[in-house]
């Protein structure tokens, strides 16, 4: 081999591992940040929604989404409801589109209220920006797998009522 050809490759192994490191580099942060990279893309909802959840939420959901009775959240109390779901990923929040989330928020819950808490209306306390935060902070109880299969079924559902 020339001198030449030597130096050619070296220069082409030293490319190649920069070009692995910072590979490496790019995925690992990014499966570390999938979250804050979430909450980047608008802050300002983050902030608001968390406010917002920690004083009107908080009560009955936990202030961290964790539900009424954690533990065990179909457990019913002593009136023989089921408690406040969580909004974890644990619990059943993340399989709803958005359009529904903003509407129980809204008009306030669902179910048979023998069975359940009737969750009340905040339409009137609550701007619809207010709600969307709220809901936006929801969503960081939520893996990152839930998030992207519950913006797929928002977006299915509005392709189905919007053909």
């Amino acid at each position: 081999m020339t001198s030449k050809n030597i130096r050619y490759l070296g220069i082409a192994i030293v490319l190649a591992v920069s070009a692995a490191g910072i590979l490496f580099f790019v995925y690992s942060t990014q499966k570390e940040t999938d979250l804050e990279r979430f909450i980047a893309t608008n802050p300002q909802a983050y902030e608001t929604g968390q406010q917002i959840f920690a004083q009107t939420c908080s009560a009955c959901h936990g202030l961290n989404g964790e539900g009424q009775f954690p533990d065990n959240p179909r457990q019913r109390d002593e009136t023989g409801r089921i408690g406040a779901p969580p909004h974890t990923d644990a619990g059943h929040t993340w399989h709803h589109d958005d359009d529904l989330l903003y509407q129980i928020v809204r008009e306030g819950g669902m179910g048979n209220p023998e069975d359940f808490y009737p969750m009340p209306a905040f339409g009137e306390l609550l701007s619809d920006e207010e709600i969307e935060a709220v809901i936006f902070y929801i969503k960081t109880f939520w893996t990152e797998e839930h998030r992207q299969m519950q913006r797929a079924n928002t977006e299915a559902v509005r392709n189905q009522n919007n053909p």
